[in-house]
């Protein structure tokens, strides 16, 4: 760790300040704003693209150098670790400053490719956590994240089942009743490669990605911080020598029909429903989901049973009629996609009351997000034909 902290000193040609520490809207976003100058940026693991110096990253960097602010580099390894320096300085002309400055950026493009966890596993919750502390010492800032957000440690863990399906709103709860929330106030963060990955680590389908990205939105926006999104693709690989991080796998249901039927069960994901109604966050999406089962029963002329499912959060008067609701909400696409209405049977809401349930709650009776979402479904089954 040593030898990294020379490197980027030498890198920055500035003076290291800090030391190490373990782990305790669209478009290109305006740099122009009253957050102070000084600048955070968190990347470095196996599974996600090396960190670049993007137009909106740049002029960051650019006015800490006006301004001779701080600057941090977060490893986002299991175990991250924390660098810092000063840029900017004293010049005697223009041509110096405008050389220096020249230069500095260089460098700090340079030191980012340095930046490599000594580590396995992935937590870029916890290096944001290390960061808002640091800019919170520097009297505000800017948060950049250059990472997949895929952690795979930590609080953020996506290895765990449906964490991916996850509602923001279940892990803005479940992360206030941890007190997993920095305090972000006054913070401007910038999202940049959320969801873009690295080999091995598979790429996320655009639902996918979207899901994440809105995690992290709620998440950030909860801690206090003003969120922008930097929309530039991150597609290279990731840092070199970077220790391994387990593959993060696309979520699935765990179903299988029940004897003499076929059927698909669709996550909260392909059937994304607004949190608390029957109202679809994006008909498009359920729509392709969708269109499996259309063509199944083309041909077959069986009438389809279509069932809800909910997590356990609200208790039956309020998920039962939820679910029945949403599955009559998935049976009325699935008309308009062509399905004649003579080919739709039952509409069943069950709740939280199905085979496939996984329990939902955890200590203190606060609502597990990944279980809630794998109980978040709806159900489409028909006879099975020779």
């Amino acid at each position: 760790m040593r030898r990294l902290l020379i490197l980027i000193g030498v890198v920055l040609g500035a003076a290291v300040l800090g030391g190490c520490g373990s782990s305790q809207t669209s478009g290109h976003s305006d740099p122009r704003v009253s957050f102070p100058a000084a600048v955070a940026i968190v990347s470095g693991d196996a599974n996600s693209p090396s960190a670049i110096v993007t137009p909106t990253v740049e002029a960051l960097l650019e006015r800490a150098f006006r301004e001779n602010a701080g600057l941090a580099l977060v490893d986002a390894g299991g175990r991250p670790r924390f660098y810092s320096v000063s840029l900017g300085g004293d010049f005697g002309n223009a041509d110096a400053y405008q050389a220096a400055e020249s230069q500095q950026i260089s460098q700090v493009t340079l030191a980012l490719d340095r930046v490599v966890p000594n580590t396995g596993q992935s937590d870029p919750w916890t290096a944001v956590a290390e960061a808002v502390g640091w800019l919170q010492g520097q009297g505000g800032g800017t948060l950049v994240v250059e990472n997949s957000g895929l952690g795979t440690v930590g609080f953020l863990n996506y290895l765990i089942p449906g964490l991916l399906d996850a509602a923001p709103t279940d892990l803005v709860a479940f992360a206030r009743a941890n007190r997993e929330l920095p305090d972000a106030v006054g913070i401007r963060a910038v999202l940049l490669g959320i969801g873009w990955t690295a080999s091995p680590q598979t790429k996320l389908g655009v639902t996918e990605r979207s899901s994440l990205i809105a995690q992290w939105v709620g998440l950030l926006r909860a801690a206090g911080a003003s969120v922008s999104i930097d929309e530039t693709p991150l597609t290279g690989l990731g840092p070199a020598d970077a220790p391994k991080v387990s593959i993060v796998r696309a979520p699935e249901i765990n179903w299988t029909p029940p004897p003499g039927t076929c059927g698909q069960a669709f996550s909260s994901t392909e059937l994304h429903f607004v949190v608390g109604t029957a109202k679809l966050l994006d008909p498009a999406i359920a729509i392709a989901a969708l269109r499996h089962v259309v063509e199944e029963l083309d041909g077959n002329h069986e009438a389809a049973t279509i069932t809800g499912t909910t997590s356990s959060e609200g208790g039956n008067a309020i998920n039962l009629p939820l679910s029945r609701d949403r599955a009559e909400v998935a049976a009325r696409l699935l008309e308009s996609m062509g399905l004649p209405r003579s080919q739709i049977g039952k509409i069943v809401g069950l709740g939280s009351h199905f085979a496939g349930y996984v329990p939902d709650i955890g200590p203190g009776g606060v609502l597990l997000p990944g279980p809630a979402a794998e109980n978040r479904q709806v159900i489409v089954t028909w006879a099975c034909t020779q």
